[in-house]
């Protein structure tokens, strides 16, 4: 059949991600065999890919054992894989050689008799920019796959734009962006996580950035938990692109803080006291004493109760807009 290929939903905005990072060469793949000796040189010579590489998981590492155990693992799957990076990296020289894939596997080798054979592929690859080596991580997956936060993790993590910020917080920068961006689940979903980290690091950077400094102030604990939810977080970009950065602060602390409230039907307190109660319903079981709500129904209580903020009204009640308020 010939003709033109059209498709029911066509596809919009397609970043170029790869802008990130585009000069990557895969300079040799070769079969070697996965001794332990050859398991240790490979997780002690190599350098993992500081604030990027996943944190090592034993249960994995249990998992690949024993299906070596077993005879049921298929080391012809398994890629090794290091990158020379011309570009000095979080206290590393220009041309150290990171290591970006296999750790699992050879920890769970290493845990196997010296005669067990594990004949797997190692690949070297050369990266010019740090970008170059993000966009190789990024895209490698196999037995331990990527999820969606892992790959923004490996865009942004350690990258100049977000050096000094710590994972738990890069992981609620990317969940509220796409919260702030993207009104359904199902428009969240249709974009992948390489999307996201590249509009954080580009587009919307400045609004992460601010979001990103008010997070400081308020560590993630029981007394501010209420307010690092993604769909709280969402709301606070959409108040920071709108309005001056002191009139959101100023919001979102007491908020946040419950301090700078003389009024009971003041918007703030109202929000407060309203999302201390609530549980968002795709975060779990129903919890007693706790009114379990959408994450979208929440983004719009906190873009209702902003907008009353800003004109200076009481607020008896939140109601529960038909559709997304727009901010003020």
């Amino acid at each position: 059949m010939t003709g033109t290929y059209v498709t029911e939903n066509p596809i919009d905005d397609v970043y170029d991600v790869t802008s990130l990072g585009a000069s990557l060469k895969r300079t040799s793949a070769t079969v070697i065999e996965l001794t332990k000796e050859e398991a240790a040189n490979f997780l002690e010579k190599f350098p993992a890919f500081e604030n990027v590489d996943r944190q090592l998981r034993d249960s994995h590492v249990r998992y690949l054992t024993k299906t070596m155990i077993r005879g049921q693992f298929n080391s012809s799957w398994v890629r090794l894989a290091v990158c020379t990076c011309r570009e000095k990296y979080a206290g590393k020289p220009a041309g150290t050689v990171w290591r970006v894939n296999g750790q699992h596997t050879a920890w769970a080798r290493r845990q196997m008799p010296d005669d067990y054979r594990c004949a797997v592929t190692m690949e070297r690859w050369a990266a010019k920019t740090v970008d170059d080596m993000r966009q190789l991580y990024a895209s490698i997956d196999r037995l331990a796959p990527r999820t969606k936060s892992n790959v923004i993790q490996s865009w942004v993590g350690g990258s100049p734009e977000f050096v000094d910020v710590p994972r738990s917080r890069i992981k609620v920068l990317a969940a509220a962006l796409q919260y702030y961006l993207w009104d359904t689940p199902h428009e969240r979903t249709a974009h992948d996580g390489d999307e996201v980290a590249y509009l954080m690091r580009t587009d919307h950077y400045d609004i992460c950035a601010k979001l990103s400094r008010f997070l400081a102030d308020y560590p993630n604990n029981r007394e501010h938990r209420h307010v690092w939810r993604a769909p709280v977080c969402g709301a606070m970009l959409a108040t920071m692109a709108k309005a001056p950065v002191v009139a959101a602060e100023r919001f979102w602390s007491s908020v946040t803080t419950g301090t700078a409230i003389d009024k009971k039907n003041d918007p703030r307190l109202k929000l407060r006291n309203a999302l201390i109660t609530a549980c968002i319903q795709s975060a779990g079981g129903s919890r007693t004493g706790r009114s379990m709500v959408s994450g979208e129904q929440m983004f719009r209580w906190c873009l209702s109760c902003w907008n009353a903020f800003r004109e200076g009204r009481e607020l008896h009640t939140i109601r529960n807009p038909n559709e997304r308020p727009r901010v003020k």
